[in-house]
């Protein structure tokens, strides 16, 4: 296992200098400055992942990907708030990516619940909030073009 974590982390290093580069050479592309967040987040660089993110962001307003990304990041540093607010921009125009922040979010909360330094007040909060998201995200399923598809078959 420490092995495979080694590799990942070194394959991630890689990938954030290509990235890197590839901002160097052309500064205007979003998704290099979307990878080079995700990179970082990777190796648990999340501010650097932050501002990568804030970047592809600016280049490209409503970016889902960097929007999903940045979630992940907030998680990273326990800002919940903004890790919600990821999920609400996200929820009316990619479920997809909301649902998949829906669950970086239940695993974190999840590694937070077996911490016994984690904040219980804020953990039952958070555990509340994500199941009322799953509950609004069933019942409105059938609202979007997917839902609608799959309840005619």
């Amino acid at each position: 296992k420490d092995h495979a974590i080694k590799e990942a982390k070194e394959h991630y290093a890689d990938g954030m200098k290509r990235f890197q580069l590839a901002t160097q050479a052309n500064p205007q592309m979003p998704e290099a400055w979307n990878y080079l967040g995700y990179t970082n987040r990777h190796l648990g660089n999340y501010d650097a992942a932050l501002a990568a993110y804030e970047r592809a962001l600016t280049l490209r307003p409503g970016y889902p990907d960097a929007l999903e990304y940045r979630g992940e990041a907030f998680l990273g540093l326990g800002r919940t708030a903004d890790a919600k607010q990821a999920y609400l921009d996200l929820f009316a125009g990619n479920r997809q990516l909301a649902d998949k922040l829906l669950g970086a979010m239940r695993g974190w909360l999840d590694t937070q619940k077996a911490s016994a330094s984690a904040d219980a007040t804020a953990v039952s909060e958070l555990d509340k909030w994500i199941q009322e998201r799953s509950t609004i995200a069933g019942q409105t399923a059938a609202l979007t073009r997917e839902g609608t598809a799959a309840s005619w078959n």
